[in-house]
């Protein structure tokens, strides 16, 4: 098992059983209160993390299940020939784009505005409205993460990553700078660990400065 994605999932562990209370992030809180010893603050929590005696919530299902998943899609191999169902099977494994499903409007990505839908119903709407987005450039989504994890040297990605998350051609809305970067972590986890802004959060609560967007 890649070393980044123990990474990623132990952050998740550590992020929601010990940064967040009720809904609300204590993330800047705990970081005044581990800035000045962020290594310590990161060793006591990887012996919480070692003592628990089972997985907090998905983080065995992420790692031995959806893993695999996602980086046999992922691959330079698949990518560009990847279904509106594979496509999906992506979305609803990747937490960056099933949490801001939940928060684009529903008019936005085709549903009934004035109706409730729950994460699995937003995330199907909005992978489907991703899928047939079109970047300023005239490239599909497939095209611009491909573009992303595959067409450059592993050194200037995130030369890409920035070039496909602000306005300029391969830009496509909805598709963020969390999503991209969860994406090039599940992609490439030997290279690059997934990063969104929950991990930024997580970083930061251990007292590392990090800068949280949004």
């Amino acid at each position: 098992m890649p070393p980044n994605l123990q990474a990623d999932q132990f952050l998740h562990a550590h992020y929601y059983k010990n940064v967040m209370s009720g809904n609300r992030s204590r993330y800047e809180e705990l970081y005044e209160a581990n800035r000045n010893n962020a290594e310590r603050a990161l060793t006591q929590t990887i012996d919480w993390w070692h003592a628990l005696p089972t997985p907090t919530s998905t983080e065995r299902q992420t790692l031995l299940e959806w893993a695999p998943i996602l980086h046999d899609l992922l691959s330079e191999s698949r990518i560009l020939t990847l279904t509106e169902d594979d496509f999906e099977d992506i979305c609803r494994r990747v937490w960056s784009i099933q949490d801001h499903a939940l928060r684009v409007a529903n008019i936005t990505v085709g549903l009934i505005s004035d109706h409730h839908y729950n994460r699995a119903e937003k995330t199907k709407a909005l992978s489907r409205f991703l899928y047939e987005s079109r970047s300023g450039n005239g490239s599909s989504t497939l095209k611009v993460m491909h573009q992303v994890l595959y067409e450059g040297t592993d050194e200037n990605l995130p030369i890409r990553l920035w070039d496909a998350t602000i306005d300029g051609p391969w830009r496509i809305d909805h598709l963020g700078l969390s999503a991209l970067g969860e994406l090039v972590g599940w992609a490439l986890p030997e290279k690059f660990p997934p990063r969104n802004n929950r991990t930024s959060k997580a970083l930061r609560s251990l007292g590392y400065r990090v800068t949280v967007h949004g």
